[in-house]
């Protein structure tokens, strides 16, 4: 990625685990310093040289409307997902944008606020969901997992119904249970993120030490 580009964005991510708990795409965050400062074929080309085929999936949330219109514009086909949020579905014109570039064959990717869904209109412009269990859905997602612990092997859980809706991605799964009852019970495309919290508050007597294997590949020669 040239230094120019490199100036011009700011950049986070978050893993995607899959039910083997490996990684199986990268969520990248593009967030653009200056209005129209880079265009989708300078970002395109950026991570295509460093992106290679045999990386996990990418999925990019841009911030900025007029970067993520440009994208919708340009994007080739089957590349790259795109997470397109609700909200911006409310302009018309980035709706159409969204449209044409499915029916170019785009990967898009749905994405809304707790316990929403896609409205039928525009669910068929997406090849999948990014959603987020609203408090509500995962006191309801815990009780059901809890049962199907409770009744293993009993085969009384069929009549359960849990909001967790398979072959979606989500994201900002509070706990580990729900990870586990979302990726092992209901089938979810993916997980973005951990529950890190749950984790860090696991271990808030004890001092974490890092692991070689993790720090080893870091290190510069």
């Amino acid at each position: 990625m040239s230094q120019s580009v490199l100036g011009s964005l700011t950049l986070g991510y978050e893993p995607v685990w899959n039910r083997l708990r490996r990684c199986c795409g990268v969520r990248i965050f593009v967030d653009a310093n200056r209005a129209s400062a880079v265009d989708a074929h300078h970002l395109l080309a950026a991570l295509g040289e460093l992106w290679p085929d045999s990386a996990p999936r990418l999925m990019l949330q841009v911030r900025s409307q007029a970067l993520l219109a440009d994208l919708l514009d340009h994007a080739p086909a089957k590349s790259i997902q795109i997470e397109v949020g609700s909200p911006w579905l409310e302009d018309a014109l980035l709706a159409g944008r969204v449209r044409k570039a499915h029916q170019r064959g785009v990967q898009l990717v749905w994405s809304g606020d707790p316990g929403e869904s896609p409205a039928p209109e525009v669910a068929p412009w997406f090849v999948n969901t990014l959603r987020m269990l609203s408090v509500q859905q995962a006191v309801a997602a815990l009780r059901v997992s809890l049962r199907q612990h409770q009744d293993a092997g009993l085969g009384t859980t069929n009549a359960l119904a849990s909001p967790v809706v398979p072959a979606s991605y989500y994201q900002g799964l509070a706990s580990q249970a729900l990870v586990e009852h979302a990726l092992d019970r209901q089938g979810i495309t993916g997980a973005a993120g951990w529950p890190v919290e749950e984790v860090l508050h696991g271990y808030r007597f004890q001092q974490i030490q890092p692991d070689r294997q993790l720090l080893g590949p870091a290190q510069v020669h």
